[in-house]
């Protein structure tokens, strides 16, 4: 009696599944013949089934083995979504898309199912956005590419400074150095650990003291260490830093190449410097 019921639920299961997929795979098709309804994402659980069009800024975009999952909001930035592209595409956080595809139900969660990478269309590669509003909530903005305006002034060339990326073997991470470095690769490095980053003081070949592993850096905050690793890459960071204010609110630009003082429109990937707790545009 017990296998003729676990029988007959698995064959329940595997019909209801057959359904669900003819259900989508027409929703497909007709979709084909269709213009979406421009519908907006606060009112996208209501549209479950439906061939939709919407709007709204990247937060999130993270490739997976069968596409790509894009968290999106609308220009309030008060709801969101989530779409599934059945493809790999590169959106990076601050890009205003417009996509359309067919509203479903997964795991419990209103997701849209973007077929093809033609219905996605990028509207702007930068959000852009007023400084006042940018440092009113600043944490939902890391990350983002945002442009903002305002007046640019004080702006110097920054102390000449140095990635490196080491690893032991198991594993890896990046250090600041405060001069250039084009020697051995296996060496030992002897600084101070600053918000879990190491700051080179020297670079040696031989150490006779105690070292620690590139994985136990963190560990060590406000000490002085030394790390015995291979050096895998190296990094030169060199140009300019501003601030642009307006009003009571100011930010720190970081530019490759020196601008002039004043009133501008300023493009970049907005940021968050732990090592100096502070919010910072890095202009490309």
């Amino acid at each position: 009696m017990g296998v003729a019921k676990l029988e007959k639920d698995e064959k329940r299961v595997i019909f209801i599944a057959l359904i669900s997929i003819l259900i989508l795979t027409a929703l497909y098709i007709h979709s084909q013949f269709l213009e979406p309804e421009k519908v907006e994402i606060s009112s996208i659980k209501n549209h479950v089934g439906e061939y939709v069009e919407v709007e709204g800024i990247v937060r999130y975009c993270k490739n997976t083995t069968k596409g790509t999952m894009v968290e999106l909001y609308d220009m309030e930035r008060e709801n969101n979504v989530y779409l599934f592209l059945l493809f790999h595409k590169a959106l990076s956080p601050g890009y205003v898309i417009r996509a359309e595809g067919i509203v479903q139900v997964y795991q419990g969660m209103v997701e849209i199912i973007v077929k093809e990478e033609g219905d996605v269309q990028i509207m702007n590669r930068s959000l852009d956005i007023g400084l006042e509003e940018l440092m009113f909530n600043p944490q939902f903005f890391v990350g983002m590419k945002v442009r903002v305006y305002g007046n640019l002034t004080h702006i110097y060339p920054v102390v000449d400074e140095h990635q490196i990326k080491i690893t032991d073997g198991i594993n890896t991470t990046w250090v600041y150095v405060p001069f250039s470095y084009f020697g051995e690769r296996d060496v030992y490095l002897i600084g101070i650990v600053e918000n879990a980053t190491l700051h080179v003081e020297n670079i040696t070949l031989r150490y006779e003291g105690k070292c620690i592993s590139v994985g136990e850096i963190a560990d060590y905050e406000g000490k002085r260490i030394c790390v015995h690793a291979k050096i895998l890459e190296y990094e030169r960071i060199y140009g300019y830093v501003g601030w642009l204010k307006n009003r009571d609110y100011s930010l720190k630009i970081f530019m490759k190449e020196k601008r002039e003082e004043g009133f501008q429109y300023i493009q970049g990937t907005f940021l968050y410097d732990s090592r100096n707790g502070m919010y910072e545009l890095v202009v490309e």
